[in-house]
């Protein structure tokens, strides 16, 4: 949309000093914004997928299901002083 933009003021035949140029640059500013970003979020996409998919981790833990489920309790109970119970 954005390269359209760029050639719109000479395909519709405006004036450059009518809003021709401002729409052209307008246009070439935006297109360059847009590539920029799809390259640096495709970048950042791939790099999770490889962590998704487990590849080059540098560290990995796994835990007795046990082990964890305690540990869930623990951190999801919420204290008396966290909540704001206080008992007299």
């Amino acid at each position: 949309m954005f390269i359209f933009g760029i050639f719109a003021p000479s395909i519709f035949g405006i004036d450059g000093f009518n809003g021709g140029f401002a729409l052209a640059t307008f246009s070439l500013i935006a297109a360059i914004t847009v590539l920029i970003t799809a390259i640096m979020y495709q970048v950042r996409a791939s790099v999770l997928d490889r962590i998704f998919s487990g590849e080059s981790l540098m560290a990995h833990w796994k835990y007795d299901p046990v082990e964890w489920r305690d540990y869930a309790e623990k951190e999801y109970t919420p204290s008396k002083k966290e909540s704001g119970i206080c008992s007299s």
